[in-house]
């Protein structure tokens, strides 16, 4: 019982394990029925401005034609022409240098999207075997730094543009860029595994309920409201679906002392103790 306060009773110690791949299918929510003419006249203009591709985003989703579950890809086309010369200037290794800056961000903070990053090709399709199809850019655009939205609906390619230094002359605010199309795509969720155990690993403490509250993050699609409950197995572990945030999280049991800690849901918290 609670009154005794062994060194067995005090220490129920926590470990969380982020399985990135078991991402909860939460995005059949905004499936609605919808006109695809409707959508495509959304999503033709390859030249939107910025205001544009965020609405054409949120249009999107609301029609179902992004979903959570949507594999995106990211094509950049950035001008590979030899810098400076007599016409052009400016140097190449400016414009690789922005590409990479490209990959490495999106790499890192979209990660939970599994986005795809095209440099100087061009999407095509998915095939069958989940491979992504593409064609080269032979001869990218002088003076191009282009980065483009796209994936697949219904076997038929989607794009928008994101950014187009042709048409505004300014380089890409990468930073601002993800930090706005994070906000506009679908949350992802994903299943944490809470492992509640004794210091002495000797006795597994099955039933333990796990309460965990949002402290920080976004849930749009009020899968977890305030706060989330679930139940230890009979392995002690509890599972519940979460978008990423910061959490507290609490176990409580009969036969152990209440136990409280945070953890943070992101790309690189993988286990905690």
């Amino acid at each position: 019982g609670k009154g005794g306060g062994t060194e067995f009773e005090k220490n129920l110690n926590m470990s969380v394990t982020h399985v990135h791949e078991n991402d909860v299918p939460g995005g059949q929510r905004l499936r609605v029925k919808a006109d695809d003419v409707e959508v495509d006249a959304l999503l033709k203009d390859d030249m939107a401005s910025d205001a544009d591709w965020k609405v054409g985003i949120r249009e999107a989703i609301a029609h179902g034609v992004i979903t959570a579950q949507t594999r995106l890809l990211l094509q950049v086309e950035y001008c590979t022409a030899t810098r400076p010369s007599s016409t052009l200037r400016g140097s190449t290794e400016q414009y690789s240098r922005a590409v990479t800056e490209i990959k490495d961000k999106i790499a890192v903070t979209l990660w939970e999207y599994h986005a795809t990053i095209l440099d100087n090709r061009k999407f095509e399709f998915w095939a069958e075997n989940s491979d992504c199809v593409t064609s080269p850019i032979l001869k990218p655009r002088i003076g191009s730094c282009e980065i483009v939205l796209s994936w697949q609906h219904r076997s038929s390619p989607r794009t928008l543009v994101i950014h187009s230094k042709l048409q505004s002359r300014k380089w890409p605010m990468i930073d601002t860029i993800i930090e706005e199309l994070r906000a506009c795509l679908p949350a992802q969720y994903h299943d944490v595994r809470i492992l509640a155990q004794s210091a002495s690993q000797e006795v597994i403490p099955r039933g333990a309920t796990v309460t965990v509250t949002m402290q920080e993050g976004r849930d749009p699609l009020v899968l977890i409201g305030k706060h989330a409950t679930a139940v230890a197995d009979a392995d002690g572990v509890a599972h519940i679906s979460l978008p990423v945030g910061f959490y507290k999280v609490t176990v409580d049991h009969e036969q152990f002392l209440s136990q409280s800690f945070d953890y943070r849901l992101n790309s690189t918290v993988s286990n905690m103790h």
